[in-house]
């Protein structure tokens, strides 16, 4: 399996970084919008993992995209990546990256489709480890959609009012999501700063570690794609 995974990664490695250098841009998810944003922990809600054991505030930066960047208001594969800075220590971030999909065990492993990020809740799809334990994580938008309004648009709209927010959340592949974090989105980051911002399923810490066979083909490509892409 390891010389497989291997084999795989040199291949999504080769793609990806061959597309983000021919686009000059993020070949994964390239519509998008990004903010800074407070992460709030609101005490110990998962003791086991370093980021969750006490109550704090953190700076952190989220990006909403649509998978595929087909234009508006097609439905699309819409995710959304959050990065704790400095979770850990400097320079030692926390990325969850997550893509919209069902509540409920099994459908929290498919993707859905839709035309409004505040319309979904997330998964990150594939299991992660947590403390040696098999979880997936996940996000529920805290605001409402905007009736008429495009997708990326109604996000900015929200933000502007300072009435967009998010929670963070966990789950046992079998068992109910628990909510870990708050996500209270802020300013808009310019267009430098979005083309600035690194996210990758790899970064990780604190009890928290990318497994399985995807993660490690996931990781890959955005390494390879993120060190070709313009800063």
């Amino acid at each position: 399996m390891s010389a497989i995974t291997a084999i795989g990664q040199k291949g999504a490695a080769g793609l990806f970084g061959g597309l983000a250098g021919l686009l000059h841009g993020r070949p994964l998810h390239p519509a998008g919008i990004a903010f800074e944003a407070r992460f709030t922990v609101p005490g110990p809600t998962a003791p086991e993992l370093e980021l969750f054991a006490q109550a704090g505030e953190h700076d952190a930066a989220v990006r909403f995209s649509r998978g595929l960047g087909l234009p508006e208001p097609l439905p699309e594969v819409l995710s959304v990546a959050f990065k704790v800075r400095d979770a850990y220590g400097p320079g030692a971030d926390q990325d969850f990256l997550l893509t919209a999909s069902g509540e409920r065990p099994g459908l929290r492993h498919a993707f859905a489709w839709g035309r409004s990020h505040l319309a979904h809740s997330y998964s990150s799809v594939v299991p992660f480890s947590a403390a040696g334990r098999s979880v997936v994580f996940g996000a529920r938008p805290l605001s409402a959609p905007i009736d008429g309004e495009r997708d990326l648009r109604e996000l900015a709209r929200r933000a502007e009012e300072e009435a967009l927010a998010f929670e963070l959340r966990m789950a046992s592949l079998r068992g109910p999501w628990q909510t870990l974090a708050r996500i209270d989105v802020g300013r808009r980051l310019d267009e430098a700063e979005e083309q600035a911002l690194r996210f990758n399923s790899d970064t990780t810490g604190g009890g928290i570690a990318a497994t399985g066979f995807v993660n490690r083909l996931r990781g890959a490509a955005y390494d390879a794609s993120t060190r070709v892409r313009p800063t």
